[in-house]
């Protein structure tokens, strides 16, 4: 997901399996940043975090995807 946020501090949060995962983004007008659901499924369970350890990594990843579809407000 690509969002565009205003500068300063944000809060994202996904659910799953009824836990909240949530992490803070900073950043000014310009910035960039990544931050990866990063996930791990065994027989007995699974679980997700997020992650923004692998800046380069999640780059390399984003760039080599395909925007699907719009958000509603067109961002």
């Amino acid at each position: 997901v690509r969002l565009r946020l205003s500068p300063g501090r944000h809060q994202l949060a996904f659910s799953w399996n009824g836990a909240d995962v949530t992490t803070t983004v900073e950043g000014r007008a310009g910035d960039v940043r990544f931050v990866e659901i990063v996930g791990a499924v065994w027989a007995w369970g699974s679980s997700y975090a997020w992650s923004a350890d692998d800046e380069a990594g999640a780059r390399k990843r984003a760039l080599a995807s395909r925007l699907i579809a719009l958000c509603e407000d067109g961002r």
